[in-house]
């Protein structure tokens, strides 16, 4: 079938990095022809409406998940400054935005793990430059749009053809090593508070009664409760993951 519209590539050869604006104007003027079909192609039949709707509901607990977890590492990173009402706000503006004006037929946007580690990082730099986590933040901002600006401008998504899929795997990895840290140190933290010694708070002469009440103050359960807590979590997740995948299950039992 013939095309209606020519569709130019804004990362061929075509395009090079000293000429400003091309390849913006190439993503402008190649989604301008399909933007109405965007949004009408899912609403064509049943199938197309039980796809958009699932992929809808997927998409809604994916992006609201990290918000509620990240949102809360934010919130004690930044003195709950940027706490998890902030977080669904800003995620929910930005997404609307973006969906409406990007130039490409999906964008899902979220909170990621990278964000809130960017974030510790600039609450540790505040203190020491005596400003404070909204400014800073504020700027390094500022700073990304720039950034963004100029990569837009002169084409530099054209290096993305340097990043293979091992620079992919490597910072993932990064970011997991990165939040086992914190997640080992947390766990090791509630140990030291809860699991401790008997000797420490009663001596031999101590009645059994004491004991009872020290252990509700100091329980050794708690410590070991977020222990199974964090294990639970990770066993629960890989065993969801690999749910999807089990040959007992439909392809319309899979995608619900």
């Amino acid at each position: 079938m013939k095309k209606k519209y020519e569709e130019r590539d804004a990362l061929g050869s075509d395009v090079t990095y000293l000429q400003v604006g091309k390849g913006l104007w190439y993503d402008l003027t190649n989604r301008a022809p399909l933007y109405m079909s965007d949004w009408k192609d899912g609403l064509n039949n049943g199938r197309s409406i039980g796809k958009t709707l699932s992929s809808a509901c997927f998409i809604y607990f994916a992006c609201l998940l990290p918000s509620l977890a990240f949102g809360n590492l934010n919130a004690k990173n930044t003195d709950d400054w940027l706490n998890v009402r902030k977080v669904l706000i800003s995620q929910t503006i930005g997404g609307l935005i973006f969906s409406l004006f990007a130039a490409q037929p999906l964008v899902i946007l979220l909170t990621t793990a990278p964000i809130a580690i960017y974030i510790s990082i600039i609450k540790s730099l505040a203190d020491p430059l005596n400003t404070s986590v909204e400014v800073l933040y504020t700027l390094v901002g500022l700073w990304n749009v720039g950034f963004l600006l100029l990569a837009s401008v002169f084409n530099l998504s054209k290096l993305m053809k340097y990043s293979t899929k091992s620079i992919e795997e490597i910072f993932g990895l990064f970011i997991a090593c990165a939040f086992s840290k914190d997640e080992i140190k947390s766990i090791i933290k509630a140990f030291q508070n809860y699991y401790q010694p008997y000797d420490d708070f009663v001596n031999n002469d101590t009645v059994i009664g004491t004991l009872n009440q020290i252990n509700d103050t100091f329980g050794r359960d708690k410590a070991i409760l977020w222990l199974l807590l964090a294990l639970g979590t990770v066993w629960l997740s890989l065993w969801l993951f690999n749910f999807t995948y089990s040959p007992l299950l439909s392809g319309t039992i899979r995608e619900l």
